[in-house]
């Protein structure tokens, strides 16, 4: 009996290490100086984390109906990629192999331990929070070390905003709709961390991020909020004092580049950061061959960069699985209300940008992990009270 004892202990303490080493690390192989080492470790660490749940599950772990869609999704995408790469080698460096990669891994990752403690999951979630907020003080500490030298700046100056605001945007919604704390000092630690994460988002100027919050606030607002005039009132009252505030008017002219766009007389194209004129030649490679696209594309569109790329066979494929996600989530958001703004949120984040919400790389992680984890246990009829309806 002891001897089972300790190997369920011991069982217990290699899937948290795993778990833990594999958040941590996904969150830092954005971070540049160390990319080197920690995007391989990131890739081999999900791998282990999901042999290690075979292994933990006797090679007898069940998976759910849409992690099965999504495995067999990845694997007809990949031999469509394989067919056409034989007549365009394009196809063979088509973006979406490598963008389903990540969270094909942590969705199957998340059904084999869909039954982890609610403790496991609850320090996940905090694990991930510490990181993003180291990940978020690197980038300031080497791209805006003085507000001076941010405010003069004329151009983006991290490239990679857009993963970052996924990152951080998603840790701050889950610092403040799903982890629970043990007392007040832990949640306001917390709140503040949100706050900042938030603040770096703009700094960064990752405007799309920015407004999938937005989105998802109102969209709240309107659908599930008991008290709506209150908050709606709240919201315009927070507007007007962001441009009556010296200070905050000339910070929120710079995250939106207004004064910029202003000055040079600019036009709806410019300040979409050049979206329309890309738009228009996406459409026109679609138009150029509608059912297998032209192989490896980019656009500030995922929807468009799905049918530029692979056409109407590969945009079946992915946005497949796609639907089924959002649905998926949407009958979770009744109960959980991180997955109701993170589904607004990735809503709008596919619209305006080329990846999510898949990706790219580890930047959606925590939207596929935790909707899979919640789904899976609503499926197996276990639920989770991290994050759990309570709409004011």
């Amino acid at each position: 009996m002891q001897s089972k004892n300790y190997l369920e202990k011991r069982s217990s303490y290699i899937t948290k290490i795993l778990l833990e080493f594999a958040f941590v690390i996904s969150v830092f192989s954005q971070i540049e100086p160390v990319m080197v080492v920690t995007r391989p470790l990131m890739y081999a660490s999900w791998i282990f984390v999901i042999a290690w749940g075979f292994i933990k599950n006797n090679f007898n772990a069940k998976i759910s109906n849409f992690a099965q869609i999504f495995l067999m999704s990845f694997i007809a995408f990949c031999s469509f990629c394989l067919v056409f790469g034989l007549f365009d080698e394009l196809y063979f460096t088509a973006n979406y192999i490598f963008v389903l990669a990540v969270p094909l891994l942590v969705t199957l990752a998340a059904d084999m331990y869909s039954n982890i403690e609610e403790c496991l999951l609850n320090r996940l979630a905090k694990l991930y929070l510490v990181s993003s907020i180291i990940f978020a003080l690197w980038v300031q500490i080497v791209y805006f070390p003085s507000y001076g030298e941010w405010m003069g700046a004329q151009s983006y100056v991290f490239g990679q905003k857009n993963s970052a605001g996924q990152i951080w945007c998603s840790a701050m919604l889950i610092a403040v709709l799903f982890i629970k704390y043990k007392n007040k000092n832990q949640k306001y630690m917390a709140y503040a961390g949100a706050f900042y994460l938030f603040v770096m988002t703009a700094i960064v100027q990752c405007r799309t991020a920015i407004l999938a919050v937005a989105v998802s606030m109102v969209a709240y607002i309107v659908s599930k909020s008991k008290h709506k005039i209150r908050f709606v009132l709240l919201l315009l009252l927070s507007i007007v004092l962001l441009y009556v505030i010296p200070f905050t008017h000339e910070f929120v002219e710079k995250v939106l580049f207004l004064s910029k766009y202003a000055e040079s007389d600019s036009d709806l194209n410019t300040f979409s950061s050049g979206r329309l004129y890309y738009y228009e030649i996406a459409i026109s490679k679609v138009l150029s061959s509608p059912f297998i696209g032209v192989g490896s594309y980019y656009v500030d569109c995922s929807y468009l960069s799905v049918l530029a790329e692979s056409g109407l066979i590969g945009f079946f494929i992915i946005e497949n699985v796609v639907i089924r996600k959002f649905r998926q989530c949407f009958k979770l958001s009744k109960e959980y209300k991180l997955i109701f703004f993170m589904m607004f949120f990735y809503m709008v984040e596919s619209l305006l940008e080329g990846f999510p919400p898949f990706g790219p790389g580890v930047s959606s992680l925590m939207f596929w992990f935790i909707s899979e984890i919640l789904h899976r246990r609503k499926e197996l009829g276990t639920k989770i009270s991290l994050g759990q309806k309570q709409i004011p």
